[in-house]
């Protein structure tokens, strides 16, 4: 995988430092003329056995700069955004968007400009597939999703039901649909 433990760590969606890290299993595609990648990542905090993140990585490659570091973590969430940057809560215009997220951006008024309603409601809807377990950061010339899931390997059990393609390839197919529609918006 072309993600690296630095870009990972730089996006600064997890409070924890990662000490041991894993990357593998790229899937890569472009939508509406920037390239999006999926990643299965694994991220070892400092203590044994201490997981900071284990999933999906979603990310988007825009031709510019984004001006100040944006991070949506879910509200409430017990590990909250990184602090390798300092970033304030930002306050956006949206009671439903606002009661499932936090905001944290180093500039308010970009955060502002780049969750559009079209982008919160895509993010939300995002978080439904997912069951909720969505983070992301635009910085410098990307936008990060971290998905906690299994990742992008089929799992076909020798005994249980009959192994079908939603079933093998759907939470793969959702992620990817969920990059190009913010790719196209």
């Amino acid at each position: 995988s072309s993600l690296t433990q630095q870009q990972f760590q730089a996006s600064d969606m997890f409070r924890d430092s990662v000490h041991r890290w894993n990357s593998r299993d790229e899937i890569a595609g472009r939508a509406g003329g920037i390239r999006y990648s999926l990643h299965r990542v694994r991220a070892l905090g400092r203590e044994r056995n201490a997981v900071v993140f284990d999933g999906v990585v979603i990310r988007l490659e825009f031709s510019s700069n984004f001006p100040g570091h944006t991070v949506i973590v879910p509200d409430g969430d017990p590990q909250p955004a990184g602090t390798r940057v300092k970033k304030d809560l930002a306050m956006l215009k949206s009671p439903a968007f606002e009661e499932r997220f936090s905001v944290f951006a180093t500039d308010y008024y970009e955060a502002r400009r780049l969750l559009s309603p079209v982008v919160m409601q895509s993010i939300q809807s995002a978080a439904d597939t997912f069951d909720g377990a969505l983070r992301m950061a635009f910085v410098a010339r990307s936008a990060f999703i971290a998905v906690r899931s299994d990742g992008l390997q089929v799992a076909a059990p020798l005994f249980g039901a009959p192994l079908t393609p939603d079933g093998a390839v759907g939470s793969v197919i959702r992620m990817v649909n969920f990059a190009e529609t913010l790719a196209e918006g």
